[in-house]
C-alpha cells in the first residue's frame, strides 16, 4: 500500500540506470540481512547475561 496517498499498489517512472542501480543494492544488501537475521536469532535465544559486580 502506497503510504502517502493511500492509492494502493502503485507505480513509479524512474530510469533505467536506478532500477539496475536498486537490483545490484539489493543484491548486496542480501547476504548481510541473512547475516544480521541470523545474530539477532542467536542473541534472542541465548540466556540472559548478568554483569558481575565486583
Amino acid at each position: 500500500m502506497e503510504s502517502k496517498t493511500g492509492k494502493g499498489l502503485v507505480e513509479y517512472l524512474s530510469p533505467e540506470i536506478m532500477v539496475k542501480a536498486q537490483a545490484i543494492l539489493e543484491r548486496y544488501a542480501a547476504p548481510l540481512q541473512q547475516r544480521l537475521a541470523r545474530e539477532l536469532r542467536d542473541l534472542e535465544s541465548a540466556p540472559a547475561l548478568t554483569a558481575r559486580v565486583a
